[in-house]
């Protein structure tokens, strides 16, 4: 069985966790403050559930919870029931898709408890799902196809080409895998290692105007004129002009948000940052505004210089360096840091930077992967942004996430750019590229 614990927002209005469910769970070390929005997953037994004084419960963090906390949390909070077999194979959690649903999340830390990789007792907040037959070599994503490995042991797997094997039957959870170096892929797949899409014959694209240039300006604005029934440069409706016509809508800040700034990056700020592992960059230069996501493990981004300073360092992406060659140009830039689960987020304004200098890089070195330059962000200023934004997208709540009607990668590459590629070769290739060059040096 897998207790849930989360907190649905519906509209406005927030069911949150009772005080005793809260109460219970604190003393158990398993924190769920109302606002927290966060899913605890609990594994206990069956058929006995919680009738049996004996019977214990084990959270997502590897905290065990006694009969009592378990009747509590599961009196007080929502439960999940996962249908499991004898040998601890769950039968029922859902439909497998590409990406590992909730329900197969679930399923997974049920069966496996935390990290499978021989020796090692990460818990399973720490840890991803791994593909055994990979998916871009045809594997399913299904539980029999599943495995959680910690981030380390997870990159390196991939890295160095091993092969994780299931235990028997009879194993208890976690114990008896098994890792093999893997067979040297086939030359096909070393081919399409190296260009994210492949198999598309020339001459199948059509020209794309490099962005920032004039063209590219026209046509968005041509584009925006068909939407708005206004000609190219033509001032919209109605539009605000002047801070006093703005004021005139929108009412003064409290004296604690117009003053919520600080200088530097304080110390609950920087444990915040401790447990994002992503963040937006926002910058502007000679080719336009640019927003673009960093993300890593939890605390990729590590505080310098008693919060004058922020590091992350830079690992293999496309290679346009659109954020890059804006902040050589113009240094200013926003960030805004997420923590899964969590609705308000903390912004940072600074001047940034790139360095190869060693000691940064080796500062911001993602387990052994030490990043051949780093961005560095001399901090201007630092501030809570409150939760509204997210409370209103209810992003955490699982329930709202869509169900296969999504655009893939794929389907909006070959729509944007008249590609007669498939757009499931072409996120078969992109899939490969990500899990050949996920964790790679930067220019890579």
């Amino acid at each position: 069985m897998l207790g849930a614990a989360p907190v649905h927002h519906t509209g406005q209005q927030a069911v949150r966790n009772t005080p005793s469910a809260i109460e219970t769970s604190e003393s158990a070390g398993l924190v769920l403050p109302p606002e927290s929005g966060a899913w605890a997953t609990t594994c206990i037994p069956a058929p006995p559930l919680l009738a049996a004084p004996g019977v214990t419960g084990v959270t997502e963090t590897g905290t065990e919870l006694s009969a009592a906390e378990l009747r509590t949390l599961a009196c007080d909070t929502s439960v999940v029931p996962a249908v499991m077999g004898g040998a601890s194979e769950v039968l029922d959690v859902g439909r497998a898709t590409r990406t590992i649903p909730p329900a197969i999340r679930r399923a997974l830390i049920a069966r496996d408890q935390g990290c499978v990789w021989p020796g090692c007792e990460r818990a399973p907040i720490h840890c991803d799902g791994h593909h055994i037959q990979h998916w871009i070599d045809d594997g399913p994503t299904s539980l029999t196809n599943l495995a959680l490995l910690c981030h380390s042991h997870h990159h390196r797997l991939h890295e160095h080409n091993l092969m994780l094997h299931p235990p028997s039957d009879q194993a208890p959870p976690g114990i008896g895998w098994t890792v093999t170096p893997a067979p040297p892929r086939p030359p096909q797949h070393q081919a399409e290692l190296l260009i994210p899409v492949v198999g598309i014959p020339s001459g199948t694209c059509r020209t794309v105007t490099k962005r920032g240039g004039k063209a590219g300006k026209h046509q968005r604005e041509a584009r925006l004129g068909s939407r708005t029934g206004k000609r190219s440069g033509q001032a919209m409706d109605s539009q605000v002009t002047d801070t006093t016509a703005l004021r005139e809508i929108y009412r003064q800040p409290s004296k604690l948000v117009a003053s919520k700034n600080v200088p530097a990056i304080d110390a609950e700020s920087a444990r915040f940052l401790e447990r994002s592992p992503l963040c937006v960059l926002a910058t502007h230069g000679p080719g336009g505004t640019d927003a673009s996501p960093r993300g890593g493990p939890a605390g990729f981004a590590r505080v310098l210089d008693d919060g004058a300073r922020l590091a992350f360092g830079d690992l293999s992406g496309n290679n346009r360096l659109d954020s890059y060659t804006n902040f050589l140009d113009n240094p200013q830039v926003g960030l805004i840091f997420f923590v899964p689960g969590t609705d308000h987020t903390v912004r940072i304004n600074g001047t940034a930077s790139l360095t190869t200098d060693p000691d940064v890089c080796a500062a911001t070195a993602v387990g052994d992967r030490v990043p051949k330059t780093a961005v560095v962000v001399d901090v201007d200023e630092c501030f809570l942004h409150c939760a509204k934004a997210l409370l209103r997208a209810n992003i955490w709540d699982t329930s709202t996430w869509p169900e296969g009607d999504v655009p893939t990668a794929g389907e909006i590459l070959a729509a944007q750019h008249e590609l007669q590629a498939e757009p499931e070769d072409i996120d078969r290739n992109l899939e490969s590229a990500y899990s050949a060059t996920l964790w790679a040096d930067a220019g890579s």
